[in-house]
């Protein structure tokens, strides 16, 4: 319905799991291993914009590649990043540059009556936001309508919940049978109770020492 806060806390309990964060993990890096490239502009000022960027001043200052990764990561899995710039003063360079601050997606929520997106901010207060107004980056990679319907989460989240299950109900089935059950036998009511008493008071390594027969 456009609130994306029980599937972000979903993908966060995915993202804990070995193998999905490590595959997840993978495909962010092939990506932000790729060999850098950038196009020039149009207008006057298209070869000054790329010189600078073909230069490598800004981009790895304003966009770092751990924030880079927990963006992509979370458009892949839940279909919806969000991020913030933040404008920061680069002492190398002695400008000021944006840099970016991923957000997590369950403050984020569409609302169908405005067709925007609503931020949760500190105070509980929502706040709109607008994709590419230099303030926010909004990364859908599945597409701007209902973006968190095609993400990976849908499949995988049914997956995770059979493994954790599973991982339950072994410790579950461990904690049972690893124990062991202590069974005796008694003539009288009273020397039963005086038996249930002993096997209670007994330890986990308690040796016992019968008569021959």
């Amino acid at each position: 319905g456009g609130n994306l806060r029980t599937a972000a806390d979903l993908c966060d309990a995915i993202l804990g799991d070995d193998r999905a964060s490590a595959v997840l993990g993978t495909r962010a890096a092939a990506l932000l291993g790729s060999e850098l490239t950038f196009e020039p502009g149009s207008g006057r000022r298209r070869k000054k914009a790329l010189k600078s960027a073909e230069a490598d001043e800004d981009w790895w200052n304003a966009f770092p590649e751990d924030e880079l990764s927990q963006l992509l990561i979370w458009g892949i899995l839940l279909g919806v990043g969000l991020a913030e710039l933040v404008w920061i003063d680069d002492p190398e360079s002695g400008r000021a540059i944006p840099r970016i601050k991923v957000w997590h997606p369950r403050h984020l929520r569409f609302d169908w009556t405005s067709r925007s997106w609503m931020l949760r901010v500190e105070g509980g207060d929502e706040i709109p936001i607008s994709p590419g107004d230099g303030k926010w980056i909004l990364f859908t990679p599945y597409g701007s309508l209902r973006p968190w319907a095609r993400g990976l989460w849908r499949g995988m989240g049914c997956r995770w919940l059979a493994k954790d299950f599973a991982r339950r109900d072994f410790a579950l089935t461990q904690e049972l049978h690893g124990q062991g059950l202590l069974v005796g036998t008694a003539p009288t009511p009273a020397l039963r109770q005086e038996l249930v008493a002993m096997l209670r008071d007994l330890g986990r390594s308690s040796v016992f020492a019968i008569p021959p027969a």
